[in-house]
């Protein structure tokens, strides 16, 4: 590398294990990008895929099902914060841009699950959201520490789920109903769920 480094980057390589020769190829690697994977064809039956019969699916149900001792865990992956997937309606607040999204999500605002607990707590009406000053401070609200503080959450404490009757829910509450369908063992359902640390008080 051309670049002179400082003892403090050398011995943030040195605690990571790497050397300069790793650096370096590195940053090769980002300047020239990777190259294309090549692919050999489809997975499919008998190739990457197992297909099972009909008299395996019942015995592998029976013993799911029947057998003492089995275990069963609902495994939830991360829900990481909300901040990443609001990006451009950040960009709305603070600098006024309006893209393509932003315009989508204020014309399908009334669509989403959380609209009427926005405008509840917001203290605002449909009427406020056909100015420009009333769908920023909607916007703002939402996910501000002052308002919902949609943001900050993890995903799955979002509102996205909407039933016909009204019945709204979170991604996390989905798991809840999932888990008593399928993975319900000795009339307990153990669900297994991760979420950033920085969330797991809320």
């Amino acid at each position: 590398m051309s670049e002179q480094l400082e003892k403090k980057d050398l011995d943030s390589l040195r605690e990571r294990g790497l050397t300069q020769e790793d650096l370096a190829s590195y940053r090769d690697t980002i300047l020239k990008g990777f190259p294309y994977m090549k692919l050999h064809g489809n997975a499919e039956p008998g190739s990457g895929i197992k297909l099972i019969s009909p008299e395996e699916k019942e015995k592998f149900r029976s013993v799911y099902q029947n057998k003492e001792g089995i275990e069963v865990v609902k495994f939830v992956p991360a829900s990481g914060a909300a901040s990443r997937m609001f990006k451009e309606l950040y960009a709305y607040i603070e600098t006024g841009k309006v893209s393509d999204n932003v315009v989508t999500f204020l014309d399908e605002l009334s669509d989403y699950p959380f609209y009427d607990q926005l405008l509840a707590e917001a203290k605002m009406s449909e009427e406020d959201l056909a100015t420009e000053e009333g769908k920023r401070k909607a916007v703002e609200f939402l996910l501000s520490e002052n308002g919902m503080n949609y943001g900050s959450y993890p995903k799955g404490m979002i509102k996205f789920h909407q039933y016909d009757d009204g019945h709204k829910r979170t991604a996390f509450e989905e798991h809840f109903h999932e888990g008593a369908m399928y993975a319900q063992k000795g009339g307990k359902v153990r669900i297994h769920f991760t979420i950033p640390e920085e969330t797991a008080e809320e």
